[in-house]
């Protein structure tokens, strides 16, 4: 084991209970673990949940990434045609968990019902006030005591928010309690075990704890769903259509001696920082579960 910020394996897997790990890598103080039993990156040490709620202030919802933009569009639109492939009915309930300023609610709702919540404040404020005809279908969730909607979905999907978990496989349990019998969960995630992802190392534009406390393979993102009792159905792992404003955003966290923060503010605020490319990096996992039987 190559000596990290903690230098001592973790005692348990968070998302299998396994205790067989390697250390993979050592990234801005903090150490990655891999389980060998079932593939989970975990970060180690776990920051206090007062270091991780003030992460997800006001400014972080105004990063580039929240622009409604062609990049948005493109990857939101991504995420609807997933819906229907998965088969989700037309007018059909969803809730989006971890539904951030609301651009998949603004995408989604002129063909499913949705539903939104998150554990920012001030996300939350946004996403109602991007999408007025859906303000009573969002909420708030306190990260010390989470509470979904009173109602169940044909569809719960969690975009780019298992990563920014400690616990995993308590938000899988959770969301599966929201299906309709037969109904689907749909997730995207960081994939660990891409190319991309294993030349960068600790360069990867996802490599960025403490936000991110998880790394997630196709084969441990499968065993999440299987363990929860979904059918994993298909999955798929692709690049990303991005702006120039948030790409200067992420070079920032991974390269800061690289990109000043002055240079970001500028791109930002900038018309190029608007312009989107995709990025055909492969590193982003998507993969559909579904409830093939009644919960019980």
């Amino acid at each position: 084991m190559s000596k990290g910020a903690t230098s001592v394996l973790p005692t348990i897997c968070r998302l299998c209970g396994g205790g067989d790990f390697v250390h993979k890598l050592t990234s801005r103080g903090f150490d990655l673990f891999a389980c060998r039993d079932c593939s989970y990156v975990q970060v180690e040490p776990v920051p206090s949940i007062e270091v991780i709620n003030s992460i997800y202030g006001e400014e972080y919802f105004h990063k580039s990434k929240y622009r409604d933009d062609v990049a948005n569009r493109h990857e939101q639109a991504r995420r609807v045609e997933m819906l229907r492939r998965a088969g989700v009915p037309c007018n059909g309930k969803v809730l989006d968990i971890g539904c951030a300023s609301g651009e998949f609610i603004s995408a989604a709702n002129e063909h499913f019902k949705v539903w939104g919540v998150d554990i920012s404040e001030h996300a939350v404020a946004r996403a109602k006030a991007h999408n007025p005809d859906a303000a009573d279908r969002i909420f708030y969730a306190n990260p010390n005591k989470f509470e979904l909607p009173d109602e169940k979905f044909d569809a719960v999907v969690l975009w780019d928010v298992l990563e920014h978990l400690i616990n995993p496989e308590r938000s899988i349990e959770q969301a599966v309690a929201q299906l309709k019998p037969y109904g689907v969960l749909i997730c995207s995630t960081p994939n660990i075990g891409t190319t991309t992802a294993k030349i960068m190392g600790k360069r990867w534009a996802f490599m960025t704890p403490p936000e991110h406390l998880g790394f997630f393979t196709p084969a441990s993102l499968s065993f999440l769903l299987s363990k929860e009792g979904l059918t994993p159905r298909f999955w798929m792992s692709r690049g990303k259509w991005a702006n120039i404003g948030f790409l200067a955003y992420k070079l920032r966290r991974v390269l800061p001696e690289l990109m000043p923060a002055k240079i970001v503010n500028l791109v930002h605020r900038s018309f190029v920082g608007r312009y989107s490319v995709y990025v055909p990096t492969g590193d982003v996992l998507y993969m559909v579960g579904s409830m093939d039987k009644r919960p019980a």
